[in-house]
């Protein structure tokens, strides 16, 4: 830690995953000096509003701590929903991984047909990921990291409509992580996933914690 005193980071994964998948990140930020928890949430069963609030209660047991999100895909928009609805959190700097907050095309796809209705769930009900979130305009400094390696889900779906937009991760578009608003961007060579499990992506995601911007080389 550098410029900031104490706190806990909160990791947030996103939909079709668990908890697990954002241990790797954790044990890499908490080698950086910092407590770290994950928010473990039903992203199929629950819609992103639901989920917001649950994660508005998650965050009130650190009693007024700083808080620091880092959240993949669909946790970024919980995230952002939660950060809307509950300002008086103590909610300092936020980085999303690979979040369409600007929508996802992917997922607007598979919500065409009822077996990808049916695998999304509630994720694309009501503020979810086939929606366009609205410009941020609070006190929390929000970071986006986006993936360029175009392997992914992106193999099956350009298949049933137009191709997804360049640059991509395979999954979510570069830009619809654009959310108007946004403290800093940066664009990484990796697909949706394996953004988690960059080593180099870990380190930005530290040093956005720490300082507020990503490190330019």
């Amino acid at each position: 830690m550098t410029d900031l005193q104490g706190g806990v980071v909160v990791l947030v994964h996103g939909v079709l995953m668990g908890g697990r998948i954002m241990s790797r990140l954790q044990t890499r930020i908490e080698l950086a000096g910092w407590q770290t928890a994950i928010f473990d949430y039903p992203s199929r069963q629950k819609t992103v509003a639901e989920n917001a609030a649950a994660l508005a209660c998650f965050l009130q047991q650190f009693n007024g701590q700083p808080i620091y999100l880092v959240a993949h895909s669909l946790g970024g928009r919980v995230c952002l929903e939660c950060l809307r609805n509950h300002p008086e959190l103590n909610v300092r700097r936020m980085v999303a991984i690979g979040t369409p907050f600007l929508g996802s095309e992917i997922a607007k796809t598979l919500s065409r047909y009822s077996p990808g209705r049916w695998l999304l769930g509630k994720s694309i009900a009501e503020n979810g990921l086939t929606t366009d979130s609205r410009a941020w305009q609070g006190e929390t400094e929000i970071g986006v990291i986006a993936g360029s390696n175009r392997i992914g889900v992106s193999f099956i779906t350009d298949r049933l409509t137009r191709p997804l937009a360049r640059p991509h991760d395979g999954t979510v578009t570069e830009a619809s992580t654009r959310l108007p608003g946004l403290r800093d961007h940066i664009t990484e060579p990796h697909s949706h996933t394996l953004l988690l499990y960059s080593e180099y992506v870990a380190v930005q995601v530290i040093h956005f914690i720490d300082h507020g911007c990503f490190k330019r080389d």
